[in-house]
């Protein structure tokens, strides 16, 4: 018995023996490749320092050692690709991007990247060709929308350009610039209440964009345009047409479920005129309470519904609908701002605690 136990014990470590031997020189191997893993992701993080310190050329330096050290990780070979497009190396950025193309990790910002060195390089079909590679892989990225849009507008292909911004739209949206970028055509074909949601919407989207205050000077000249106020007080609206007066509608014309250029011009015709004689930042915001009012009257509602509108409706029942009003149109009259917030300094406290915590979403289709 125990010479068995003894052959079953020899048995036993043999086994073992077998068993750790590979074990130890896998051991050894993967030892190796997380060295090389935490060398990479520490060339990595010193690259983004040195690109946060404003030295490109030592980040893209730094990223392509952590390329080296780990060439199946996308994102390092992605960020070169991307610092050599910052640094204007277009050719070298296509070659790099170029070799990512079938990774399983691609995002859409890779696509975007890809194809805007293509454009560079005045290759001009190859970018098109991979912005629409890109949505064959993210058939919503409003994104890639965005770019095939700002491609057709460079291109003066301005119908192209706004069907592909509404697309990206109606497929992602909560990616705040096509919002933009379709607001300011409509504005440039005097299509102004179409840009007037639009590009309220994109504020409300994007509340830190460079474009904010743009966009917020442009929605003050198209209420400017559209409402007339004549010296005796005389109001006229040219919400559908600039040229003519909407002296045909009234607010009867919600019963057929109205374009939203004659819903407008209707609201702004129905309101109370009274105490207004001019466009001014503190007139906007009265303006555009009683629109809103009027707007949630059942005859109207019943009928005719916007998204920015009751978005507004959110804001006015959190008592902050002025405070916002100014807010948007801050940059048109920027004096008027300054002492309409030194006036309400409480107001203001409020609306911004409320609308810091407070973000518009759309529900993803």
């Amino acid at each position: 018995m125990k010479q068995a136990e003894r052959k079953y014990t020899s048995m036993a470590q043999a086994i073992l023996l077998l068993m750790l031997l590979p074990l130890s020189v896998w051991g050894q191997s993967d030892s190796l490749i997380l060295s090389k893993s935490f060398l990479a992701l520490e060339k990595a993080e010193e690259s983004r320092i040195a690109l946060d310190e404003d030295k490109p050329q030592q980040s893209l330096k730094l990223m392509q050692e952590a390329a080296k050290l780990e060439p199946t990780n996308f994102i390092y070979a992605f960020e070169v690709g991307q610092l050599q497009y910052l640094l204007k190396n277009y050719t070298q950025s296509v070659e790099t991007l170029q070799d990512l193309i079938d990774h399983p990790d691609v995002t859409p910002q890779y696509f975007q990247i890809l194809g805007n060195a293509f454009f560079m390089t005045k290759n001009k079909m190859a970018a098109k060709e991979i912005f629409d590679i890109g949505l064959s892989h993210f058939p919503k990225s409003g994104l890639l929308f965005l770019e095939k849009g700002n491609l057709s507008s460079i291109e003066g292909e301005t119908g192209q350009a706004l069907f592909n911004y509404l697309k990206g739209i109606e497929l992602d949206p909560n990616y705040a610039l096509n919002y933009y970028k379709a607001a300011m055509i409509y504005f440039d074909q005097a299509e102004v209440v179409n840009g007037i949601v639009l590009g309220e919407t994109f504020m409300n989207l994007d509340k830190t964009s460079p474009f904010h205050e743009l966009m917020g000077l442009k929605l003050f000249q198209q209420y400017q345009k559209c409402i007339q106020i004549s010296p005796d007080g005389i109001w006229s609206t040219h919400f559908c047409n600039p040229l003519f007066n909407d002296d045909a509608i009234t607010t009867p014309e919600f019963k057929n479920h109205p374009s939203r250029c004659i819903a407008y011009a209707s609201l702004v015709k129905a309101i109370s005129h009274d105490g207004i004689n001019e466009i001014s930042l503190d007139a906007i915001s009265i303006i555009r309470q009683r629109i809103l009012a009027l707007y949630l009257m059942p005859e109207v509602y019943d009928n005719w519904q916007e998204d920015i509108l009751d978005y507004q409706k959110v804001i006015l029942d959190s008592q902050n609908f002025d405070a916002y009003n100014h807010w948007i149109f801050r940059s048109a009259q920027p004096e008027q701002f300054e002492v309409w917030r030194k006036n309400n300094s409480e107001a203001w406290a409020n609306f911004c605690e409320w609308y810091n915590r407070f973000q518009l979403e759309f529900p993803e289709p």
